[in-house]
């Protein structure tokens, strides 16, 4: 048995967890999910989502981090923001 995915060996294993929502949240999801979307669905995506976000965060700051530590990457990310991208990349002589 597979789902959307072809994860459904993954999506069986897991166990489910029931979350309530009530009053004005569940209205407000439910105003604000297309038709066609479950609630389910719709939270579980918005969750992955956010999660992603957050693990870009995480990453951008680590990156940042690494900056301040590691001068060469620091160089090497200064001429790639500086770089021109309406003209070809002129080659160095060796």
């Amino acid at each position: 048995m597979f789902d959307r995915n072809g994860l459904g060996w993954y999506y069986c294993s897991m166990s489910a967890t029931t979350i309530k929502l009530e009053g004005e949240l569940l209205d407000l999801i439910r105003r604000t999910k297309p038709a066609s979307v479950s609630v389910t669905s719709y939270v579980r995506k918005i969750l992955e989502a956010n999660i992603q976000q957050s693990e870009m965060v995480s990453a951008a700051r680590q990156y940042q981090s690494f900056l301040k530590k590691d001068k060469t990457e620091n160089i090497a990310m200064e001429e790639w923001e500086t770089a021109s991208l309406d003209q070809p990349p002129s080659r160095k002589r060796k």
